[in-house]
């Protein structure tokens, strides 16, 4: 890692510490079933990827579920006809730090569920989903385990298998007595 990388890096963490300091957003486990509006935070460069993840929301839609969905582009331009929301290259501080109205935006809505699949480290995602508003973030693996309130280690990079992974544990979660598991 060269000087100006491990100098970007230090700056990052500096400021991810003090958003880490001053942060008081109440964070609690969610069922499945309780959840009614689901946001999606991932690295929308893999087109299969982010089929997958089309794919999904319109079934959430269809069983009454509200979705966000946020993505990465490694472009420096907005790209034509998006089919979600976005930040690119231009929206990223020298520092990796993600900045921008759309951003603060999505950091600031109240999600149910914040759903991360970044399956590479990603600095800007990582920033954006430890300052998020959302009462329970979930994580594709991660060395920085800060950004998340659950962490599905799974070795592949399959959308379909880590969705129904999380739908699986969250419906075990937080349940009743009386309710029978999924």
């Amino acid at each position: 890692m060269s000087f100006l990388q491990r100098f970007k890096q230090y700056l990052y963490n500096r400021q991810l510490q003090k958003v880490l300091q001053r942060k008081k957003t109440s964070r609690k486990s969610q069922n499945w079933s309780d959840c009614k509006h689901i946001a999606f935070l991932f690295d929308a460069n893999d087109n299969s990827t982010v089929e997958d993840i089309l794919t999904y929301i319109r079934k959430l839609e269809k069983k009454g579920k509200k979705v966000s969905l946020f993505g990465y582009l490694n472009l420096k331009e907005d790209p034509q006809n998006s089919r979600f929301d976005f930040f690119h290259n231009k929206d990223i501080s020298f520092n990796y730090i993600p900045k921008g109205a759309k951003i603060d935006n999505f950091i600031k809505e109240q999600f149910d569920l914040l759903i991360n699949f970044f399956p590479n480290h990603n600095p800007s995602l990582e920033y954006i989903s430890t300052c998020s508003k959302a009462r329970c973030r979930i994580g594709h693996r991660s060395e920085n385990i800060h950004c998340f309130d659950l962490v599905i280690n799974i070795e592949q990079n399959d959308f379909a298998f880590y969705v129904k992974q999380i739908e699986q544990i969250l419906s075990k979660m937080n349940q009743k007595l009386n309710e029978p598991t999924v």
